[in-house]
């Protein structure tokens, strides 16, 4: 239920993002989104991968929940594949001034995009849209 206090942004980074270190997805005076490139390797399992690690910051002394919408096109053989829309509706909360970051070790899809097998040939990304960035108080 939506309260009279709330506030309610909406931002829209319609602009595809090009891949690359350290990048700043969103960010406004309330929160920040940014990502990390990583190569994430797990030698006792065999598994060389890259990923993106995002990381949010909650720039304020509220708690506030960011919603967001992330849609991923990967490419295999010369081919575009655009990832389902079913699962591109993410939502976070944080704590005042909190910064949440992925890790290699992440399994929660809202902090890590994977990126490439880096030990074999597969699809990789090619580029991924966040939009419809909502921060409600």
């Amino acid at each position: 239920m939506f309260k009279l206090t709330s506030l309610l942004l909406v931002a829209l980074v319609a602009s595809k993002l090009a891949i690359a270190e350290g990048n700043i997805s969103f960010s406004n005076a309330q929160a920040a989104i940014s990502y990390t490139k990583t190569n994430c390797i797990d030698q006792p399992n065999g598994i060389e991968q890259e990923k993106l690690l995002f990381t949010f910051t909650n720039k304020t002394n509220k708690n506030i929940t960011i919603s967001f919408e992330r849609k991923a096109v990967y490419e295999k053989n010369g081919r575009a594949i655009p990832t389902s829309s079913d699962h591109s509706g993410y939502t976070i909360q944080l704590l005042p001034n909190q910064v949440i970051s992925g890790t290699c070790e992440t399994k929660d899809n809202r902090l890590v995009l994977f990126s490439k097998q880096l030990n074999l040939v597969a699809s990789q990304l090619q580029s991924f849209d966040i939009s419809n960035v909502k921060i409600e108080f």
